[in-house]
């Protein structure tokens, strides 16, 4: 009896203390699952949860940042708010007005504080396709499904690339969001009377934030207006300078390839700074355009040995140019051609997994089987579409066959089935030795 009385009393208080605190109960549960769902979907390499957040300049090939993530400093926070409260009333809605600021910077974040992130989501969502064609073209079959990619996204706009960050971020990150936000209504609902407007105050910290964060980029919006209105009258030095500015402004102006194409442009017009890197820029595309790759590739390597973010940009540039003429050489027959330029590529942006994705078969059209393997791993370690991961377990399987590791070979087969059992001829063929 005494136990049946203990566990009743324990029933009650329990429910009492879900009667009296079930909003923070839940939205506590909503921060734990935001530490363990994705929060950026990137549409080629791994995906990233909140334990790897928030971003950093250094780029891996495979996206993990800090282990102190937005997810954590969350906890963090809600934790001193809550444990604050005998000492100062306001603690719990002053750190749910903290929470609310780390929910809306990050879409900030990702489309104006670190506009290389965005950069490289877009880039990924165009591979995808690269990488797709590539596959159906030259690879064995494997029917599987495919997965939906973002396309058709707007950056040339502020509004635009806000939208195009949202569209990129994940399920931990709207979890985060709901968490915020039933963590508020409980701490205004233990506000005193009459203290209202003190709380209220409290939320004057992510609006602010979020108009700082806007600061920067809404004034490179006007100077990048303010050149395609003078560039569009004829007033080309004009519309130079103000390209230049929204180029200091905003950085994700520094880092499209297409602005100083533009400049470059402009200044071949109006015969101007003859041999700049911009001038080389434009050349270089119009190169590219016409499928002339050798001499695209020379004239934005004259770009590249510049420093600053010009230079990366035209690096990175190059890279795609590369890689682009590799394909043109593969389809060819110059497949050590084509390798050639895809190890050039990943040497100008090691980030690339697309170019691992050709490397590796280029390799192994070569009978290069170890350096196949070898970026086929590579790979395997980094990517995160179901489709592009499947194959590259096949390859590993058919690496392995020519290696004469049949266990090996096996065990990659039979990773390849187990992920992607939809028709998948390539991995079943493999695994049966035919």
């Amino acid at each position: 009896m005494r136990i049946v009385a203990r566990v009743s009393s324990w029933l009650k208080a329990a429910a009492r203390t879900w009667a009296a605190h079930w909003v923070l109960i839940v939205g506590s549960f909503f921060f734990c699952a935001s530490l363990v769902l994705r929060w950026v979907n990137f549409p080629l390499s791994r995906s990233l949860n909140a334990l790897q957040l928030p971003f950093s300049n250094t780029f891996e090939l495979a996206p993990r940042y800090h282990l102190f993530s937005y997810g954590v400093y969350a906890v963090i926070v809600l934790a001193a708010g809550f444990a604050a409260r005998r000492f100062w009333r306001f603690s719990l809605v002053f750190a749910a007005a903290i929470l609310i600021t780390i929910f809306l910077a990050l879409p900030c974040e990702l489309a104006y504080g670190q506009p290389s992130v965005l950069h490289r989501l877009n880039a990924e969502a165009t591979d995808v396709s690269l990488t797709r064609s590539f596959t159906r073209q030259y690879l064995p079959e494997n029917y599987g499904y495919l997965e939906d990619i973002p396309s058709h996204l707007e950056l040339n706009t502020t509004l635009g690339r806000l939208l195009a960050a949202v569209s990129f971020l994940g399920l931990g990150w709207i979890c985060f969001g709901v968490a915020s936000l039933l963590v508020t209504f409980y701490a205004f609902g233990r506000v005193p009377a009459g203290k209202g407007i003190v709380s209220a105050l409290c939320f004057i910290i992510p609006f602010a934030t979020v108009a700082i964060l806007l600061v920067r980029p809404v004034i490179g919006q006007h100077y990048f207006v303010q050149a395609r209105i003078a560039q569009a009258e004829g007033y080309n030095e004009l519309a130079i300078a103000n390209y230049r500015k929204a180029i200091w402004w905003q950085k994700w102006f520094a880092e499209d390839i297409n602005t100083y194409a533009t400049i470059g442009d402009l200044q071949r017009q109006s015969n101007l700074a003859h041999g700049s890197p911009e001038r080389h820029i434009k050349q270089a595309m119009m190169f590219k355009q016409v499928g002339q790759y050798e001499p695209a590739i020379f004239e934005i390597n004259q770009a590249a040995n510049v420093a600053g973010e010009l230079g990366l940009t035209a690096r990175r540039e190059a890279a795609g140019t590369q890689l682009e003429f590799g394909l043109a050489l593969y389809r060819a027959g110059g497949i050590g051609s084509a390798v050639v330029n895809w190890e050039q590529s990943l040497a100008n942006n090691p980030v690339q997994i697309q170019a691992l994705v050709f490397l590796a078969r280029g390799n192994y059209d070569l009978a290069r089987y170890q350096e196949a393997l070898q970026a086929d791993k590579k790979v395997i370690d980094s990517v995160g579409l179901t489709s592009v991961l499947t194959n590259a377990y096949s390859l590993a399987g058919d690496c392995y066959t020519k290696l004469g590791d049949d266990d090996n070979a096996r065990h990659y087969y039979t990773l390849s089935i187990k992920l992607d059992n939809d028709i998948n001829f390539w991995a079943t063929k493999g695994l049966v030795g035919n």
